[in-house]
């Protein structure tokens, strides 16, 4: 136990000096680009947070895993050219190849926590999160109802090259990479044959921070179908950082996800939807494709892919409002 102690401590310094070397190169190439950039505007955020002070959840994060019984898709011979199961797309996809520019109304739906909150739990943390049950509720609502989860990576190639989505595509994305993803929703999106979105705090994970999901975990749901992408190295308003951290909080956390998973992330979720001009320049000189906001709708367009809206869902979502979401035809408010 204690020669498998010392070579995960080894293993943990290798990463974190791995990061730090490869941040730094990102910080040195991306201030040449920065010097002649135009000064940024900060967007307008949300009227309250979307991450909540740190709540330790007590939820059997070290218990194994028992894959369910998957259900059958309810749209087996719909037509995408889908990115899952690959999670090694190289090729650029934007701007529109053909110069034709698109939009698609398609739900991205936002989650946070999938448990229920403490007794004492404050408001935010009640909003953020939907119990069990309900979540449940509403992926069964989905799959009577011939949904179909698709990948943000389908949604971009869509808007990008005009590739065919199905009738009823939805797209689930979580946020933080809270412990209950892997305890209660991984299950449940794997037995209705469902795909999602994970985007982790990477430095929790990199410091087996509690009520948060590990590495071997995100390598299991990587796997599994899942995108494990980055939501910053430690949650900060990004739009509030000096341009050394705002390379690091970025950078950092791309290079994380894949010194850990082998899989390059093309996507990011901007902490509490807060973002600038500067944030989605260095998202586009890091290779990010498309980036999730907190803005509520369900068009995008190909000009837009760094500013992708959602649709929020909250603890008191009950299953004819979340059916209503949607079917939702909405513009970002």
């Amino acid at each position: 136990m204690r020669e498998l102690g010392r070579t995960r401590q080894l293993l943990m310094a290798v990463i974190v000096l791995y990061v730090t070397v490869i941040t730094a190169m990102g910080v040195v190439a991306l201030r040449r680009r920065w010097a002649s950039a135009p000064e940024a505007t900060v967007m307008p955020g949300p009227p309250s947070p979307t991450h909540s002070p740190v709540v330790t959840v007590s939820l059997p994060t070290s218990t194994p895993f028992v894959t369910p019984t998957r259900l059958p898709s309810p749209s087996a011979d719909a037509t995408v050219a889908s990115h899952q199961g690959s999670h090694d797309a190289d090729i650029a996809p934007g701007p529109t190849p053909d110069g034709t520019p698109r939009s698609i109304r398609l739900p991205i739906l936002m989650y946070h926590y999938v448990s229920a909150p403490l007794p004492d739990a404050d408001i935010f943390r009640r909003d953020l999160s939907v119990h069990p049950g309900a979540f449940r509720k509403q992926m069964e609502y989905m799959y009577s109802h011939g949904y179909v989860t698709v990948s943000l990576y389908d949604l971009v190639y869509a808007l990008t090259r005009g590739l065919p989505l199905p009738e009823r595509a939805v797209v689930l994305t979580f946020d933080d990479g809270y412990a209950d993803a892997y305890t209660n929703v991984y299950p449940v999106l794997r037995e209705y044959g469902f795909t999602a979105t994970f985007f982790v705090i990477t430095g929790f994970l990199d410091t087996a921070r509690p009520g948060y999901i590990t590495w071997d975990q995100a390598r299991e749901m990587l796997e599994g179908g899942m995108d494990i992408e980055p939501h910053s190295k430690s949650h900060p308003d990004l739009s509030e950082l000096d341009y050394d951290a705002l390379v690091y909080q970025i950078v950092g956390s791309i290079e994380s996800v894949e010194a850990n998973t082998s899989h390059r992330p093309r996507f990011f979720a901007y902490p509490s939807g807060r973002y600038d001009d500067r944030v989605s320049e260095v998202l586009r000189m890091a290779g990010i494709w498309g980036a999730v906001t907190t803005h509520n709708g369900t068009r995008h367009s190909s000009d837009g892919l760094l500013a992708l809206s959602r649709v929020r869902i909250h603890g008191d979502t009950g299953i004819e409002t979340f059916a209503a979401l949607l079917d939702w035809d909405g513009d970002v408010e």
